[in-house]
């Protein structure tokens, strides 16, 4: 399960930022409602400067993303750590990422991987990694799957501020083979 200061710092973003986000952006929800208990692996798409924060407003368990911290200032890799971000080097082969990977599985906790690797230009779902199905398989755990629609133009990539505007979330699950 996630560590005592990750569920801390959750709760927090949950009943505060996500409050929030939920009113700014109009978030709806549908599909399959009924989340897996943990260890699972929970993947999205990503085309908005906050998903892991839109995506934490709806779902019950604190999820430990996988994402690039290069170049990101010092209190912002502090603030991911804190709520479970780990790292992963962009654009190429990550070994330590997939060795946290299956550490945080074997803990139980819940891991976050945006399946294209990077927030869309365009708006446009970008081809999934190629690893990520092999590492999935590997895994052995539920996958949680989370389509999220209207969170590009609510902050494009390019933008400097977001929009208002409505996003919808679609979920569901797939189970071990």
């Amino acid at each position: 399960m996630a560590t005592w200061y990750q569920r801390l710092v959750w709760g927090v973003l949950q009943g505060t930022y996500g409050k929030r986000l939920k009113r700014f952006y109009h978030i709806r929800v549908s599909g399959d409602l009924d989340e897996p208990r943990p260890p699972f692996v929970f993947l999205s798409n990503h085309a908005h400067k906050t998903d892991p924060f839109l995506l934490g407003t709806v779902i019950r368990y604190p999820v430990s993303y996988m994402a690039n911290v290069e170049a990101v200032s010092f209190l912002k890799r502090l603030g991911g750590a804190m709520v479970g971000v780990y790292a992963k080097k962009k654009g190429q082969k990550d070994i330590a990422a997939v060795r946290a990977t299956f550490d945080l599985i074997r803990h139980g906790h819940v891991v976050g991987i945006f399946a294209e690797g990077d927030r869309s230009w365009d708006g446009e779902t970008e081809p999934i990694v190629k690893a990520l199905p092999a590492l999935i398989q590997k895994l052995n755990v539920p996958v949680r799957l989370a389509r999220m629609n209207g969170n590009y133009l609510s902050w494009p990539r390019w933008a400097e501020f977001p929009r208002q505007g409505e996003i919808h979330i679609h979920f569901s699950t797939l189970q071990p083979a």
